[in-house]
């Protein structure tokens, strides 16, 4: 077999040939010049040189190696590998866990909510703070270091020592807790908790407009203004509509569009608020401002554009599961909840059921009414007591009348008879809508005497309605007496909440350390278990047989 030696190697030898005009091609060799007549051009046999070209080894041929056969990451390592997690995944578990520890709380909240309660606007609070924390620019400054291990300790801490005490702080204010909403700390501090562990404590620290909101949020603030207004469904309404605009403005507080919105939301809901207060209490303060704010997110929120690299925080599935299993936990454990009871569990009395009780072996005196009943119980409301007699036995009755039942959901427990600590429920009204089971029982007996001659009381509770020309009216029923046998008339007089009884007082009794904490006084209250009885069997009208 012929073998060809390749021309365009630089180690082969190449003579000159040149071409004859004829055909003929000459070539030169050494002794002269010769003509061979070809068939084919340029065949002239050509030395090859015998040594091989390659005197390197080639290079040994790299396979691919098979996909099928790499090892795959264990179940284990599967579930710590961190991954980038979107935002929005993060806020909708941070929602989703918040609902699952603090469910119980949360429902009782929707109760007093759906029964017309002022503080409507509670339901639409973390929709409007979550508004302000998403449009916060939450870009990461120069020098920011990576503080995982540090959030998660701080996060543990604020989670554990805030939840821990206000469920202990809620044991020791009584009557004030409901008047606080003092529940829904606990549910604060777990976003708060959560919002370090899932995006930083740099981050949730930046969004500190978001959390001021909150603050502002405090139902007493709500509460005391709504009731120096007036306290009609117009001004809670207009007050719903107030922080609105508000949380309007620092959504769009980097935007010239907030000068125009926060005015418009306010104007537009307090006129929804105007047209909708003869409708049911919820709508008349929801409405309006619930459908203001979804117009505001779809026509002006945007999300802003981070500068400097604010990155979130990976997690790992194993962490986040073990959140959703905290949650869990956190729920199952026994919780604080709103002393509620749904209207339809009350029994219905007849409407001149004072004039009854002449009937019984009860001797009424005249009534005393109290010029600021309306500004709390509303628009046709009041608040009246009668001095019962029995015998050597003084009681005082306490009427707080209302047609919107939700205003009795806010103010109960006691809470206008101020006393540090506030008065203690040592147990709760049970009804079910043909028969009271059991009356609730409180007292100062763990409010020490701030001076000589200051009352000394124990009390009866209950609730029932009525129906009147205008519509069903509730009423909150305060029987009262005297601990001190010598000073049967020195009992505690009712008084509308202020900022000193409702909110500084009961802060100061919570800082000191009241003797009468550990050694309370005692009251044997068979003398009411009597006179609530027979006040209850005058007053209720007897289901049909």
């Amino acid at each position: 077999m012929t073998r060809h030696a390749n021309l365009t190697d630089e180690r082969v030898v190449h003579e000159p040939i040149r071409y004859h005009t004829t055909g003929r091609h000459h070539f030169r060799h050494v002794g002269g010049h010769g003509t061979v007549a070809l068939v084919e051009p340029a065949t002239a046999p050509i030395p090859l040189f015998t040594e091989p070209l390659f005197t390197e080894p080639l290079p040994a041929l790299v396979v691919a190696p098979d996909v099928a056969r790499v090892a795959r990451p264990s179940l284990v390592g599967q579930l710590t590998l961190k991954r980038s997690i979107p935002s929005w995944v993060l806020v909708v578990l941070v929602a989703a866990t918040c609902a699952i520890s603090a469910a119980p709380t949360l429902v009782s909240t929707a109760f007093v909510i759906a029964e017309g309660a002022p503080t409507a606007y509670l339901a639409l609070m973390p929709v409007w703070a979550l508004m302000i924390a998403m449009t916060t620019d939450r870009s990461h400054r120069r020098h920011d270091v990576s503080d995982s291990d540090v959030d998660r300790i701080l996060a543990t801490l604020i989670a554990t020592i805030a939840i821990t005490s206000c469920q202990l702080i809620l044991g020791r204010i009584g009557a004030i807790g409901e008047f606080w909403h003092a529940h829904l700390l606990s549910v604060i501090a777990w976003v708060v908790a959560l919002s370090i562990l899932k995006f930083g404590s740099r981050s949730a620290a930046r969004i500190r407009v978001a959390w001021g909101f909150l603050v502002l949020c405090f139902p007493p603030f709500f509460l005391l203004t709504g009731q120096a207004l007036g306290g009609s469904v117009l001004v809670y309404g207009a007050l719903t509509a107030f922080y609105g605009a508000v949380a309007m403005f620092l959504t769009l507080r980097d935007t010239r569009v907030k000068w125009l919105v926060a005015p418009a939301f306010f104007a537009l809901a307090f006129a929804g608020t105007y047209f909708l207060q003869h409708a049911s209490a919820p709508v008349a303060y929801l409405a309006p401002s619930a459908a203001l704010t979804g117009l505001t997110v779809a026509l002006f929120v945007r999300s802003p554009r981070h500068h400097g690299g604010a990155v979130v925080p990976k997690h790992s599935l194993l962490t986040v599961a073990i959140v959703v299993a905290l949650a869990a936990i956190v729920g199952a454990l026994p919780q604080h909840l709103i002393s509620h009871t749904p209207r339809a569990d009350l029994i219905w009395v007849r409407s001149d059921w004072v004039k009854l009780l002449n009937k019984t072996s009860l001797s009424v005196g005249k009534p005393q009414v109290f010029a600021w009943g309306p500004q709390v119980m509303g628009e046709g409301g009041s608040v009246v007591r009668y001095r019962l007699g029995s015998g050597k036995d003084v009681a005082f009755l306490d009427v707080f009348s209302t047609h919107d039942y939700g205003r009795l959901t806010e103010y109960c427990c006691g809470l206008w008879y101020a006393s540090a600590p506030p008065p203690d429920v040592q147990r709760p009204f049970i009804s079910d809508g043909s028969t009271i089971r059991q009356t609730a029982q409180m007292g100062n007996q763990y409010s020490p005497p701030e001076k000589p001659g200051d009352p000394a009381w124990v009390a009866h509770q209950w609730l029932w309605r009525y129906q009147s020309a205008s519509g069903p009216v509730y009423q909150a029923i305060y029987l009262l007496a005297s601990r001190d046998e010598k000073a049967p008339e020195n009992v505690a007089t009712p008084s509308a909440p202020s900022v000193h009884t409702g909110i500084l007082a009961p802060m100061a009794a919570l800082i000191q350390d009241h003797a009468a904490l550990h050694n309370p006084t005692h009251y044997d209250s068979k003398t009411l278990d009597v006179m609530s009885r027979q006040i209850i069997g005058a007053a209720q009208v007897k289901p049909a047989q």
